[in-house]
Formats: structure tokens, sequence, C-alpha cells
């Protein structure tokens, strides 16, 4: 017993001179590390993390290098060898990576993973970052092969604006996680920090992902949040509905998330069913993610903040506007959980415009008096400009009239024209529909 012991420790004491660490600390995840200092050279900020995974003891007799396939051998470096110093793992592992790599390993004083059974991006010079991006800017991701030397790549989750999001093994922590991954583009990474400002500043706020770090890696910004189970807009698409209860719970929680940011003076500014991710497997709890088009109070929200479907009317006339857009895209997405299908589906922003025009009725006329944008579309007294051969929708009501009357009172509440009639996250909490009897619908 003593035996094992010192062996499952020695790789350990290689890297650290014989300090004995608190594996039990790695399960808690540690401290927060801005931009990883395990990454030397790549990393100007945050301080070397001190805890690592334990390692599993040395098996039996070893077989030698010779003859062994790269998965063989990728997983003795796993399993049996992992972490490694950059001098170690160039003694053991030059013949198995690339030239890119070796060079660049250099500059790591840990290595947790090398992505050996990967199909590892050609390095050329006259393509995109070196040939490890495609023309859009964005990280080509092969499956199984590594990010920082930690990350192991597992599946692709998706794909947005500034980037896409990978499901990935941290060889450190030993968990799941979600990486996502910003374009090498200038204007994306300065996005990137900003969405880092916005996790941090919603850290401790309860129904928020997860943020656990970021770091560099070759040109790229990465994102580390916690692995959540399928979005709602994936679950509704699967064909599968909310019973009433259960859209209730939902919505509750979502509004107790919004308040505290409200409460922040944080603006999550693009609410949609496709950022509201179960927690896990029971889907009873939600968190909400991408903070991508985050801003605060003090920052005036962009015209292209919020996904078109659940884009408030001061945004789409380009007016001053506050954290009542997330109420009402809150109001929109309410009556989707519940008809699996959005309320109002513009083609274009005069269209948005026109359907919420046609359900509400005509815009205050300061507002439209306000209007830096598709002010054209109405005329001096707010009315709807109807160009022929477009069909009026019905009033709100009727629109609604699908959804319990309780639901559809709250869904009417927040989605009006002007923002200081909605209702708040925190008077929405109190709302009939969170108290009164409802059936299992």
């Amino acid at each position: 017993m003593l035996r094992e012991k010192a062996e499952v420790r020695s790789p350990l004491n290689r890297l650290l001179g014989g300090t004995l660490l608190d594996i039990s600390r790695v399960a808690e995840g540690g401290a927060h590390v801005r931009h990883a200092s395990w990454s030397v050279g790549l990393a100007s900020e945050g301080t070397c993390p001190t805890l690592f995974p334990c390692i599993q003891p040395r098996l039996g007799n070893q077989p030698s290098k010779k003859g062994l396939s790269t998965i063989s051998y990728e997983r003795r470096f796993s399993v049996l060898d992992a972490p490694l110093s950059a001098t170690e793992t160039l003694k053991k592992y030059r013949k198995y990576i690339t030239d890119w790599e070796a060079k660049e390993v250099a500059g790591y004083q840990v290595v947790f993973f090398l992505g050996l059974r990967a199909e590892k991006v050609k390095v050329d010079g006259k393509k995109p970052n070196c040939g490890f991006d495609d023309d859009t800017s964005n990280y080509l991701t092969p499956l199984n092969d590594h990010l920082a030397y930690r990350f192991e790549i597992l599946s692709f989750l998706g794909k947005g604006a500034y980037g896409k999001v990978v499901r990935c093994f941290d060889h450190l922590a030993h968990t799941h996680v979600a990486i996502k991954i910003i374009r090498s583009l200038r204007s994306a990474q300065k996005l990137a920090e900003m969405e880092i400002d916005m996790l941090e500043s919603a850290k401790y706020v309860e129904g928020v992902v997860e943020f656990k770090e970021s770091f560099r890696f070759r040109e790229h910004t990465c994102l580390v949040f916690e692995e959540l189970d399928i979005s709602l807009y994936a679950y509704l698409r699967l064909g599968l509905s909310l019973s009433l209860p259960l859209i209730r719970l939902l919505l509750q929680q979502l509004l107790q998330t919004l308040s505290q940011l409200h409460q922040r003076s944080i603006i999550h500014c693009d609410l949609k069913l496709d950022n509201i991710l179960f927690r896990d497997r029971s889907r009873t709890s939600i968190k909400l993610i991408d903070f991508g088009t985050a801003v605060t109070e003090r920052t005036q929200v962009l015209g292209y903040t919020q996904t078109r479907f659940y884009r408030a009317p001061e945004v789409l006339f380009g007016v001053k506007a506050g954290h009542m857009v997330d109420m009402w895209s809150f109001g929109c997405l309410a009556a989707e959980m519940f008809t699996r299908r959005p309320l109002f589906a513009g083609e274009s922003e005069h269209d948005q415009l026109r359907l919420i025009a046609e359900a509400l009725g005509s815009p205050p006329a300061d507002l439209v008096a306000k209007a830096g944008k598709a002010g054209g579309l109405f005329d001096s007294s707010g009315r709807t400009k109807q160009p022929a051969g477009i069909c009026r929708r019905p009033v709100l009501s009727q629109l609604l009239s699908s959804l319990p009357e309780v639901l559809a009172d709250l869904v009417a509440q927040c989605l009006q024209w002007s923002p200081s009639s909605r209702l708040s996250a925190e008077a929405a909490l109190q709302h009939p529909f969170f108290y009164s009897k409802i059936a299992h619908v």
C-alpha cells in the first residue's frame, strides 16, 4: 500500500520537487484562473494552478515504445504518464507529435494531453492562422485533438456569430466541460473580453452558467464552462412538449435569475430558448448561457443585440434601451414554451415591427418620433403604413388565445410598447401565474 501511494505521487514529485498536494481540492474546481497560466508564454494574467489530477498507479510490466500503435500509446499517455513537464513530454513523445507542437509544447510548464489519435491540422503559412482556422476565422476542431495540451475535443455542440462551442474532457480536473472558442478576428476577441467581464460580474448569480476560466490558444480566446444538458429550443425541436407546471417552474427560475442580473445592472440582451439549457437529464431546472452581447445599464444596448424574433421595440426603433428589453424577450419565449412556435417571426426588422404593431396596435407617437431607424414604417401618429398584399395578423389577445388565461395575462403584461409599462422581473414573480392552481396541460 505504501509503495502504491508513492508511485501515485511520483509524477507530481518530479514536477514539483517533492511537494505533496491536496488532491481532493481538484474536484472542487480550484480557484478561478482568468487566463490560465499553465500555458507559459501564452498567458499574461493569473497564477499557475497548484492542483493536479490524481495519477493512476503504474501497472505491472509496461510495454516498450517499440511497436506500440498511436492509439495504445495515447491511452498509455492519458492514463499512466500525465501530467508531464515539457522536457519529459518531448523526451517520450517527440516522434508522435507534429513539428509545430514540438515547438509549442516547450512553452508549457505542464502537459496533460496530446491528442495523438486526432487527425492533426496540416500547418500551412499561406492559410488563415497557419491552417488552424477556416475561411471564417473559426478554429478547426478535429475530434480527439487537444486544446492547450489539457482539454480533449469530444464533439461539436454549436456555432454562433462569434465562434463555436465544443464538448471536451478536462484532463486536469477529470471532468467534462463546454468550451467556447472565439473567432480569431480582433473584433471578436474584443467582444470575448467583454463577455468575460460580464460573466465575472454575474459569477454568483443563481441560474447563470458556471464560468470556470479562460485561456488563449493559437490566436483564439477560449472560455471554459460547466457541461449542461440540451437547450429548451432543442428539446422542443425533438417534438417534445413542456407541461404547464414545468413551464411555470422554469419561468420562475428564469425570472429569479433575471431579477438578480438586473439588480447588478446587467442586461443579458439575448434571451431566447436556445440560450436556456437544462442543468441535467432530470430536466427540472435551467441555466442561462451566452453573455456575448450582455451589457450594463451604463452601456447603450446596440441594434444588433437580441435575436430578431425576441427583439424589443425600442431596439428595433434604435432608441435608448435598458433592462426591460429582457422582459420583452421573456414574454416572447414564455408564449413559445407553450405553443412551440415563435410569437413574432418577422423576416426583417421592418416586418418584425409590423407584426408587433398588428398585435399591439399603433406605437406611441413619441416613440416613433425618437426612432433612429424604421421610423418610415409609421406615420406621425404612429399608425402603420400597410403595404398592399400584406395580411394583417390578429390582435395580441387572439395570438395568445391558445395559452391558459393566467399565462396569457403574464405574457401580455411583458409585451408592452413602453418599457416602463412592462412587468419587471421582480414584479413578474408576484404574478398569479406562479401561485394559482393550474391544470396539468
